[in-house]
């Protein structure tokens, strides 16, 4: 499962009876001798490390549990298969195929998969399109923006799902389809082909995969979408109208195109788009100042070694001019329910930042396609539209980004931004 930035559950209910810290106002209310983010029982992180798992709203997202191992490719077979696999379905009458390290794995050539030790797969070819999918464990909600991050490889397999030879380099790209229906009845769907006429099924949305690229190897894709319907079931597979080079069937050598997927994160458009960055102005020798920054609405509560500072509810902290001491700052972002939390140490000479992982940001979003990528070792941005057709890439991008896409049509854009140690998908909006 793919991992974000840190989100925190901050427990900030209080008591009159000193049962429970209230963690934003300086005082120790439950008698503990532990003050505020110090009284880690009462104001505990659900996370210690620098990422959380976004919830997905697939049960089973990266297939790891399973009631069964693999003994072949998906035949059909009730107790094997795809079957194997708890919550995920054969969705068409094509048979898709369940691959574990337990037991069979026709698939070698993509090992290691994304996450765990299992994927799905399934072939695309004119009259045998196959398809994965199942039941969410959520409704989706008509007219709510939702976001589907997932993992990609693709091979040249043989009938019997066994890697073959080197793929055709005219093969087309093909709009990797995300579908969904209201009625649970509706699955598994009749034929060989798309779910498209066939019970409430609709398309929700698509991604523009090229094989070559992800050809023996993985790579993640993401897709953004608005329901027009509640949804409760879900399918994953190729659009109703396959390209025209490439997909036609088997070659000579009984070979034919060939998908495989990993870990789905599923969940409200929300969950993906929220960060903190944190930077600093000046030195403490000098004039300094810390400053907070989110894409998101919420507000901000800084804190000096774990206890809050009263009144520093503004996004800028500014050490100086209130003559703050040498030490260990954080700042927490609230929004809704959810919090995130960075850390800085403030030195005789320098704000040392621990949370490089936060200090991504594009903002102003929505923009009107003026707009500003900033953070810290950036080593490439990638603009795609939701086409996945690239419009911009910068290889020697600064800290701070002043980016235009005022030329480009108004609409949803991804800024993928590639730092030393991670990948960063960011929805922007242009009006």
């Amino acid at each position: 499962m793919k991992k974000l930035l840190l989100i925190l559950s901050l427990i900030i209910t209080s008591s009159l009876l000193f049962s429970q810290e209230i963690c934003d106002n300086g005082i120790d209310d439950d008698g503990d001798g532990l003050i505020d983010l110090n009284d880690t029982v009462d104001c505990h992180c659900t996370e210690q490390a620098g990422y959380v798992e976004i919830p997905s709203l697939i049960p089973n997202p990266s297939f790891e549990e399973h009631t069964c191992c693999p003994t072949t490719y998906g035949m059909g077979t009730v107790g094997d298969g795809l079957d194997c696999a708890v919550n995920w379905n054969q969705i068409g009458e094509a048979t898709s195929d369940y691959f574990n390290t337990c037991g069979w794995n026709g698939a070698t050539n993509s090992l290691p998969f994304p996450h765990g030790e299992a994927a799905g797969g399934m072939f695309s070819i004119a009259g045998w399109c196959e398809y994965i999918g199942g039941f969410l464990n959520q409704t989706l909600q008509q007219g709510y923006d939702y976001q589907m991050n997932f993992f990609l490889g693709f091979d040249y397999m043989t009938s019997s799902v066994q890697s073959g030879a080197t793929i055709p380099s005219n093969i087309d790209s093909l709009n990797f389809t995300l579908y969904g229906t209201p009625d649970s009845n509706d699955v598994p769907f009749t034929g060989y082909t798309c779910p498209i006429g066939q019970g409430a099924w609709v398309e929700l949305g698509y991604v523009k995969v090229d094989p070559v690229t992800i050809h023996q190897t993985w790579e993640e894709f993401s897709i953004t979408f608005t329901t027009d319907t509640f949804i409760n079931a879900f399918a994953v597979g190729p659009p109703c109208n396959l390209p025209d080079s490439g997909y036609s069937g088997y070659n000579s050598n009984s070979e034919a195109p060939y998908f495989l997927i990993d870990s789905f994160i599923l969940n409200d458009s929300y969950f993906f788009n929220t960060n903190l960055s944190i930077d600093s102005t000046g030195t403490y020798d000098t004039y300094l100042t810390l400053n907070a920054y989110s894409d998101t609405i919420g507000t901000f509560q800084w804190y000096f070694n774990g206890v809050a500072i009263s009144g520093e509810t503004n996004s800028i902290l500014d050490i100086t001019g209130n003559g703050y001491y040498l030490g260990d700052y954080q700042v927490v972002f609230s929004y809704g329910i959810e919090c995130i939390i960075g850390e800085f140490n403030v030195t005789t000479n320098l704000a040392i930042n621990h949370n490089n992982v936060y200090d991504i940001i594009v903002y102003p979003n929505p923009s009107d396609g003026s707009f500003v990528v900033k953070g810290n070792n950036i080593n490439t941005i990638l603009i795609t539209d939701l086409n996945g057709k690239t419009v911009l890439v910068n290889n020697k991008p600064d800290y701070i980004n002043n980016i235009v896409l005022s030329d480009k049509a108004k609409g949803i854009y991804f800024v993928r931004i590639i730092t030393r140690n991670n990948t960063f998908i960011k929805k922007l909006i242009v009006e």
